[in-house]
């Protein structure tokens, strides 16, 4: 589980320094997600990373039904709401 995020900057005893190189418009991009102009890339790049995290993966429980699914919409056992609501007289 990663760390959590702060909204503010790390401080600077704490933190080290790591030049990175980008393209324009990868800065361009990031510039464009930041909450506000002030905002640190550190700042930015951990929140955006945090959110890349799945905290609640798929089971393998779960894989196995979406598999099932997908096996049963390829056979044709599916129905449209249309008909499930005529069939329940909804």
């Amino acid at each position: 589980m990663p760390p959590s995020v702060s909204s503010q900057s790390p401080a600077p005893a704490a933190s080290s320094t790591t030049t990175i190189r980008i393209s324009r418009e990868t800065k361009e991009i990031l510039d464009s997600l930041k909450h506000h102009p002030k905002e640190s890339y550190d700042t930015l790049i951990s929140r955006l990373a945090s959110m890349a995290y799945d905290d609640e993966p798929l089971s393998d429980e779960d894989i196995e039904d979406i598999r099932a699914s997908l096996a049963d919409i390829e056979a044709g056992r599916v129905k449209t709401l249309a008909a499930v609501r005529k069939e329940l007289g909804i």
